[in-house]
């Protein structure tokens, strides 16, 4: 800042040049008038002009040069006076010159370590009158605002202001002067100010008065905090990230005490932020972390490393939680480790959703294994079966019964085999359900026999079924698998024993049906209750009972997916399954299965012998199995009909080419040769107009007896017998 009797416009040449015209006045004046006179004294103006100087040492100079003017005005000027007033005049003289010299040497020196230290301050220093005109602008405020002294001195210091502060600034000034009102003097306020480049930026600014001579100065100190507010920002910022944060974020001392925790960690743990505050995170032990991998932490991080790993956790409600954790230490300026930040995310959900796909996967890959051994097991079953019941009818036709019973007992496993096979299928979701029309209470009935035995002597099962029910359209199959997995609950809910009952009634679903039922269609509904009186369920277990691999029994015990299927099988059916329980009173499971149209009748059947038909039609059997092959046309040649047999769609082409009395073709899907077996039907009907095709596989195709994408019949392995001589005939009889 430099002070009013700064050069201004005066140049340094200009002030020497103006120092010597004032010399030679002075001394013309003292040389003019007599020694008597005190004409030396005007000889101080000088020491006064080179207090303008901004050299302190000017000043002496001048008082030098002074000194030598008023010496030789004594020598030089007219006689006159008392020789030792004359003297004293001189000598007098001499001693004001260096006093007023010492002084303003002093005051300037003075002055200039002041003004030194206020522009090397690097906040911005501006001086006011009561005009609001700049008086003074240090180098600091330079720095700030852009502009240089010369430009603003002079100038109102609304200047600096943007809008609408620059137009109400010379008001504050003014109403201050009159009513002394302060609203900014002797405070510390942060407000806008304009750059020369027009930019806007924030201050701090402080602003004091002060009076000399009944002359009101204002004083300045502005601090541009663009900075600081920008750190602020930093640090607010990241103050909301990690009280936002999506994982749990800790900080503890060297010593391990907690001293910070963000908010998710609360939700976490269950524990409030006062009443973690000072603990330690051992707090969090569950005992099923090994007590190597906290020593491995500790080493880690106590030597300056990172640790990154996998916590089981309890919370404070006792739940245990897996978490992934990253532990880092936090140094100070000097390298020394002060504390350490963990970075913690609960992990449990993933875990279980990771272990439901591994355990979905293997799932999976079972019912791959079991759709790809299917074709090749329904091979040897049909071999098997067909064979059997030739064999069977051979004997038959001599008498021996007890070989004909064994026979018989042997065709009868091999049935049930590709009934598995079947079950297989629908188990790895391979084939759609078979169903049919159900009696239920026959089907129970038939049951409780099996779940007595299974369930032992400290479980009763009861039964309760409504003999006026109808029928309901299902899978057999997965009904009874329904019922097994319901029993097989109840005893894991009963561990000491209980009572099982299982009870069929009837409901009609109507268009007002409480909400509960909405997703059912109206009619009527057959309802199986199954009941225990074991341990029960509270909601929130309720609430996930029926989602995939969700169980409540421990590890290896259960594996999560029986009501889901029992959930699923009722929605395939057309129903709705619900589930009742309170604990420590039982469960109470209802399942709603569409109601047919017709009552089953209870009497049984007898069956009745249909006669094998037969034929004398030719037939060409395409089979690249040989013993599956050797089976049908021993078969086929029992019944009177002309076989044609070929391993594979090459000789199959060749025979219908040389062969003219074709009836029927009749060939396995998967068969070897350019074609495979459903084009090799479509290539010899279109190339035989006349011609019929029918097709085999012991693949799954869900349940259609045609072929899809084609008007050819199916017939699926394995087969038997009676079914190979039904189907032969039935394509043979259709009309062309």
């Amino acid at each position: 800042m430099k002070a009013d009797r700064q050069w201004g416009k005066i140049s340094p040449p200009m002030l020497i040049g103006i120092s010597l015209i004032l010399a030679l006045a002075i001394l013309v004046f003292d040389l003019s008038m007599p020694l008597g006179v005190a004409a030396g004294t005007s000889y101080i103006a000088l020491v006064l002009l080179g207090y303008f100087a901004p050299w302190w040492y000017y000043i002496y100079l001048m008082a030098g040069f002074a000194t030598l003017l008023t010496i030789i005005g004594y020598y030089a000027s007219p006689d006159g006076g008392i020789p030792w007033v004359v003297l004293t005049n001189r000598g007098l003289t001499l001693f004001a010159i260096w006093a007023t010299a010492i002084i303003g040497a002093y005051i300037q020196q003075k002055e200039a370590k002041f003004n030194a230290a206020i522009n090397s301050a690097s906040d911005g220093i501006i001086s006011i009158n009561t005009l609001g005109i700049i008086e003074s602008f240090n180098k600091g405020a330079e720095t700030i605002f852009g502009y240089s002294t010369e430009e603003v001195m002079g100038k109102n210091v609304s200047m600096l202001m943007p809008s609408p502060h620059r137009e109400r600034h010379n008001d504050y000034i003014s109403q201050y002067l009159m009513t002394k009102e302060a609203k900014i003097i002797g405070k510390t306020i942060e407000l806008k100010a304009q750059r020369k480049d027009r930019t806007i930026f924030p201050i701090e600014l402080t602003v004091t008065e002060s009076q000399y001579a009944g002359k009101f100065t204002f004083i300045g100190i502005i601090r541009d905090i663009s900075e600081r507010i920008h750190a602020a920002e930093q640090l607010n910022k990241l103050s909301r990230a990690v009280k936002q944060s999506p994982v749990s974020i800790i900080i503890t001392d060297a010593q391990g005490n907690i001293e910070y925790v963000n908010p998710k960690f609360t939700q976490v743990t269950g524990y409030e932020y006062d009443e973690i505050i000072g603990q330690s995170p051992r707090i969090l032990k569950s005992g099923e972390t090994p007590p190597e991998e906290y020593k491995r932490l500790w080493d880690t991080i106590t030597a300056g490393g990172q640790w990154r790993g996998m916590l089981h956790n309890v919370k404070k409600n006792g739940e245990l939680f897996w978490e992934s954790a990253t532990i880092s230490p936090i140094r100070n300026m000097d390298g020394e480790i002060t504390h350490y930040l963990a970075v913690k995310e609960d992990i449990t959900e993933r875990l279980e959703t990771e272990n439901q796909l591994v355990h979905a996967l293997k799932v999976e890959a079972a019912g791959q294994l079991t759709s790809g051994i299917v074709h090749d097991f329904n091979n040897l079953l049909t071999i098997i079966t067909g064979n059997l019941q030739l064999l069977l009818e051979g004997i038959g036709r001599r008498g021996n019964k007890e070989v004909k019973e064994i026979l018989a007992d042997a065709i009868s496993a091999s049935l049930d085999s590709g009934e598995l096979i079947q079950r297989l299928l629908v188990l790895s979701h391979k084939e759609k359900l078979l169903t049919q029309e159900i009696d239920i209470n026959a089907v129970i009935t038939d049951n409780v026999r099996f779940l007595d035995r299974m369930l032992g002597q400290f479980i009763n099962v009861n039964i309760d079924l409504n003999s006026d029910i109808q029928a309901v359209i299902a899978d057999q199959n997965q009904l009874e698998s329904a019922l097994l997995n319901l029993a097989v609950n109840a005893q894991d809910a009963m561990p000491d024993g209980g009572n099982l009952t299982i009870k069929t009634s009837r409901i009609i679903i109507g268009p007002d049906t409480s909400a509960g039922n909405k997703e059912l269609t109206p009619g009527n509904y057959v309802i199986i209750t199954v009941s225990d009186t074991g341990m029960g369920m509270d909601q929130e277990v309720i609430d996930r009972a029926c989602e995939p691999f969700f169980t409540t029994k421990g590890a290896g015990k259960g594996s999560g997916l029986g009501l889901s299927m029992v959930h699923s099988f009722a929605k395939q059916s057309g129903g709705q399954l619900h589930i009742s329980s309170t604990p420590g009173t039982g469960t109470e499971i209802t399942l709603l299965l569409p109601e047919t149209a017709r009552k089953i009748d209870d009497r049984k059947t007898e069956s009745i012998a249909i006669p094998i038909p037969e034929g004398t039609e030719t037939i060409l059997l395409v089979e690249d199995m040989e013993q599956v092959r050797g089976f049908a046309v021993r078969g086929l040649k029992s019944l009177g009909y002309r076989v044609l047999e070929a391993g594979d769609a090459n000789t199959a082409m060749r025979i219908i080419r040389e062969e003219i009395a074709i009836d029927l073709l009749f060939t396995d899907i998967v068969i070897p040769g350019e074609l495979n077996g459903r084009k090799l039907a479509e290539w010899a009907t279109g190339t035989r107009p006349g011609l019929r095709a029918a097709l085999t596989t012991g693949q799954h195709l869900d349940n259609r007896d045609t072929m899809p994408g084609t008007e050819f019949a199916l017939l699926k392995k394995p087969y038997s017998f009676e079914h190979l001589a039904c189907f032969i005939r039935s394509q043979l009889d259709k009309s062309k």
